[in-house]
């Protein structure tokens, strides 16, 4: 077998006269040198940040940023790492805000084929394709892991085994904030890792599905697996800032 090419960083100049490191990977197998070259040995404690894009609610957007300038802190102290998409939109650009303010490591994985690279390398749109529907990565992410993939939702088994990978042994944790079809294969995935999951009910989307299911009383939500409904907490989205912190002081942080 041909050995595969050793992973390299590159440095990306981003908005706001930002930096970030980014390395790219085309096999699992790359995963552990790829997250070495971006300064992230393993193990580290993680959070898993998936949900609402541009199909977030706008009004939401003041309590999610309040929540997650709330965590940051935590997190940044336990040594933990947040993983994200990693593109400036939803969820991920009010963590970016959060992150950047904070020192905390956030890296976005991000499918070659759906983002705007600086400079204009990576992946074209596709030809004959009207509208360019590549999204631009958020310049509060400091490294972003690049993946295979053109189309939303090829990014998600990688963001999965990249936390995997990251967190070895110490513990991990994905949260669900509004968000559609990409965001509920995303909770798939951790799951399927044996990842538990905190849905923040009240946020739209797939978290608000998920939460109304689980306190129904159903045995699992539409597209999960009965086994992993147990693995699902569910919190308000208007508590989250006081609530949350110390939740991932207490799970992250031991």
């Amino acid at each position: 077998m041909t050995p595969l090419p050793p992973v390299a960083a590159q440095v990306l100049p981003l908005a706001g006269g930002r930096q970030a490191v980014a390395a790219r990977v085309s096999h699992p197998s790359e995963l552990p040198a790829a997250l070495s070259v971006l300064g992230l040995s393993a193990p580290r404690p993680v959070l898993v940040l998936v949900g609402g894009a541009n199909g977030l609610d706008p009004g939401l957007e003041p309590t999610l940023a309040h929540a997650f300038r709330a965590v940051a802190g935590v997190l940044r102290r336990v040594g933990a790492v947040v993983l994200d998409g990693g593109t400036r939109s939803g969820v991920m650009a009010l963590m970016g805000e959060a992150a950047a303010d904070s020192g905390l490591d956030l890296l976005g994985v991000a499918a070659i084929g759906t983002v705007r690279l600086p400079g204009g390398s990576g992946a074209a749109r596709a030809e004959g394709e009207a509208v360019d529907q590549r999204a631009d990565l958020d310049p509060g992410h400091n490294r972003f892991l690049l993946v295979p993939g053109t189309a939303w939702g090829d990014e998600s088994p990688w963001l999965a085994a990249a936390a995997s990978a990251l967190a070895g042994g110490l513990p991990s944790l994905t949260l669900v904030a509004g968000g559609g079809e990409v965001t509920a294969l995303d909770l798939r995935e951790g799951l399927c890792l044996g990842r538990p999951a905190l849905v923040l009910a009240g946020s739209g989307g797939t978290a608000d599905v998920v939460a109304a299911q689980l306190r129904s009383g159903a045995a699992s939500p539409p597209g999960l697996r009965w086994q992993d409904a147990g693995r699902i907490q569910v919190m308000d989205l208007a508590r989250a800032a006081l609530d949350l912190p110390p939740l991932l002081l207490g799970l992250l942080g031991r």
